[in-house]
């Protein structure tokens, strides 16, 4: 049950750290600036750098991941101005209106987790207005492995045709759910859609 716990925040955390963490972030307990020798007079014009990547840099595959390897990526980023990503799709997804959007839906039998913990987590497809690609890894004992797109993953309704997309389409955004009622159904618990929807109950 604690590692079920864990799953869904660090997937929570990986989405937003590069949002709410600051470049200069260090943990509270990290004594003050005294307890170091003062850099030379020639250095105050510069600004201070980050840490250096390489100790902490995000682990390959078979490295155990956790909060410091998030911490890390988003020191990076902040170091960097923002480079906007490509949100374009292929025109049957663009061009679905909100009815459409709507019909299509992630199967609840090929949720992540499904029949192996409390928590499953469903992926929100692109299309209509929502064209922004969340790129999402599951993070295990063995690393993080990409959790690749697949329309079998969904199903469309008598409103849309299954789209010929490429098997980089990626997701808009993930939804957990737990089952806070009754154990024979899992409910909506939180959501992220996008760079700016959050919903948790």
């Amino acid at each position: 049950m604690f590692l079920s716990l864990r799953k869904p925040a660090v997937i929570a955390g990986f989405v937003l750290a590069s949002v709410l963490l600051p470049l200069n972030f260090a943990p509270p307990d990290q004594g003050a600036p005294a307890k170091a020798p003062p850099p030379p007079a020639v250095e105050h014009k510069a600004p201070a750098a980050a840490p250096p990547v390489a100790q902490t840099a995000p682990p390959t595959e078979g490295e155990a991941f956790g909060f410091g390897n998030v911490r890390q990526l988003a020191r990076e980023r902040a170091a960097h101005e923002y480079r906007p990503v490509s949100q374009a799709l292929p025109q049957a997804l663009a061009d679905l209106t909100y009815d459409q959007y709507r019909d299509i839906r992630y199967r609840p039998s090929s949720a992540l987790w499904h029949g192996q913990a409390m928590f499953e987590v469903q992926f929100f497809h692109r299309g209509y207005r929502v064209r922004q690609r969340v790129n999402i890894y599951e993070v295990g004992p063995d690393g993080t492995a990409p959790i690749e797109y697949n329309p079998r993953l969904f199903t469309f309704g008598h409103l849309v045709k299954v789209p010929k997309a490429p098997a980089n389409l990626g997701f808009a955004g993930f939804r957990v759910h737990y089952p806070l009622q009754t154990p024979a159904y899992k409910d909506e618990l939180l959501v992220f859609l996008g760079a700016s929807y959050f919903r948790v109950l």
